[in-house]
């Protein structure tokens, strides 16, 4: 396939799936944004075509403007919906023409208005549009024009070609007998994924998990788990069930670094949660590598949004962080 073809598919503003492997190769960059279509299609991606074309811009009709320290804000109906902090605007025909502005930069967004920072003067009679320019570059949709994703000049994407985990919390901890995670968990996220790390506990033993909501952990007898523990000498293996903690791993040395992950499913959700956790440790008997595998669940269809970790006994050292997977 020629550059001119691809140039024509381009300029057409559609690309059927024969070019795609071309155009993979190919950096898009549009103002301050490049991003490469090879991070923007699925490689699952069906014999449908796509459309990548300019979006349109967003407009929003101006009822008012008051001048206020070297500002201007602008009444616009449902600003929010519209606009955001650090769109590049364009105010056109208000009376008079010395409120009108090009390539303005919003500072603030309400409501029911924009604010922009060092635009032009005066009182404002009549009339007036603002149109948000090159807030949204490219729109990439599937051949019935629902929009699939979105490039934005400041070099983000947003919709379906988004990353896959959102970081939303990470807390580090000193010495504490336990610590707690409140509201991570919502209806924005089905699934989770936990990171720990432990740099010091004061006490050998089980490390443990509870569910909360309220701010108070969940200690009814509802968890199950299975845990297997290996290293090069043994593998051991067991179960338990009507616990009132999910027992995760159980640390043999006070000393090294113990590395855990969770993957969190469904603790918002009324139905039951599953839980599948990996721990790694340097610290086991004779300098041996540990590692920890634990599925356990909640048998009720609580709504939980957050959690506990904690020792058996003593205190530990360390962070934890919450990602969402995305839908």
């Amino acid at each position: 396939m020629s550059r001119a073809r691809d140039l024509a598919n381009f300029a057409d503003g559609t690309i059927d799936s024969a070019t795609i492997s071309t155009l993979s190769s190919t950096a898009l960059t549009a103002t301050s944004a490049s991003v490469s279509t090879a991070s923007l299609i699925q490689p699952n991606i069906s014999s449908k075509p796509l459309i990548i074309k300019s979006a349109a811009p967003s407009t929003g009709a101006i009822t008012g403007a008051t001048v206020s320290s070297g500002s201007v804000i602008y009444a616009i109906a449902s600003a929010s919906a519209t606009f955001s902090v650090n769109d590049l605007v364009t105010i056109t025909g208000i009376t008079p023409d010395t409120l009108n502005d090009t390539r303005a930069v919003v500072g603030a967004v309400s409501a029911s208005s924009i604010t922009i920072v060092n635009a032009k003067q005066g009182t404002y009679s009549s009339g007036g549009t603002a149109t948000r320019i090159h807030a949204n570059l490219l729109e990439i949709q599937n051949s019935a024009g629902t929009a699939l994703s979105t490039i934005r000049s400041d070099g983000s994407v947003t919709g379906g070609f988004n990353s896959g985990l959102t970081l939303l919390n990470t807390t580090s901890f000193s010495g504490v007998s336990s610590q707690s995670i409140n509201d991570v968990f919502s209806t924005t996220y089905d699934n989770y994924r936990v990171l720990v790390k432990l740099t010091a506990m004061s006490s050998t033993g089980d490390f443990q998990f509870r569910y909360r909501v309220s701010s108070a952990d969940n200690t009814t007898s509802n968890y199950n788990m299975l845990r297997q523990r290996s290293n090069a000498a043994a593998v051991n293996t067991n179960q338990d069930t009507s616990l009132s903690y999910l027992l995760l791993a159980a640390f043999h040395s006070t000393t090294g670094v113990k590395n855990c992950a969770m993957d969190i499913m469904s603790p918002f959700l009324t139905e039951n949660s599953q839980i599948t956790f990996v721990g790694s440790t340097a610290d086991n008997v004779n300098n041996q590598i540990g590692v920890y595998l634990t599925s356990g669940g909640f048998n009720t269809t609580t709504s939980f949004t957050g959690f506990t970790i904690f020792p058996a006994s003593g205190t530990m050292t360390g962070s934890v962080s919450v990602f969402g997977y995305s839908k």
